[in-house]
């Protein structure tokens, strides 16, 4: 009798256990939203502490994929946390991680202190690709042997199953939905943009 007592406080116990206290693919949506919060309201200490909860979070087997995918936002708003904390270092080696993915990015100076700005402007320099030479000569021909095809790894087509990707630990429901909403490829696209 005491026994199935005693399991029995034990059920109840662990039965009030928070979920969000175990780690699980779930949490990962939560903690970059904090994250994202954390670094708007300069709290960048804090959101240096999430992030590493988030890369912890997906080292679980079978994430292997999505682990890959979250590597460029994660060294974006790690590269963020250490530039406002005066850490250049650490930031221009996250922010080279982060450009190889996203060359293209431009930083809101409104969103970021000046600091965060210039950190990452100056590896944005650092890594710029050469521009190609100017066709000599008018014509089609010129053109034509001039014209280099996007290269699809660094600007991926954006197809309607985004969501189900990587990004489905980011997106809240109301997002997922939005997203799911949209059937322009450029409505999606400019979606994406804005997510991240």
């Amino acid at each position: 009798m005491r026994r199935l007592l005693s399991v029995s406080l034990l059920l109840v116990l662990l039965s009030w256990v928070p979920l969000s206290a175990t780690p699980n693919a779930l949490a990962l949506p939560d903690l970059f939203r904090k994250a994202k919060e954390q670094v708007k309201l300069g709290s960048y200490d804090a959101a240096l502490a999430t992030l590493h909860e988030i890369e912890a979070a997906s080292q679980q087997a079978g994430l292997e994929r999505d682990r890959e995918a979250l590597r460029p936002s994660l060294a974006f708003y790690k590269g963020v946390c250490h530039a406002a904390l005066g850490k250049d270092e650490e930031a221009r080696q996250l922010f080279a991680v982060y450009l190889e993915a996203t060359p293209n990015a431009r930083l809101d100076p409104a969103m970021y202190p000046k600091r965060v700005i210039s950190s990452f402007e100056a590896v944005q320099k650092s890594v710029a690709r050469p521009q190609p030479e100017e066709p000599k000569g008018p014509g089609i021909g010129t053109a034509y042997r001039a014209y280099k095809t996007p290269d699809a790894a660094i600007h991926p087509p954006v197809d309607e199953n985004w969501d189900e990707g990587p990004a489905r630990f980011l997106l809240t429901p109301n997002e997922g939905d939005e997203f799911r909403r949209l059937t322009d490829p450029i409505a999606r696209s400019e979606f994406i943009t804005k997510f991240w």
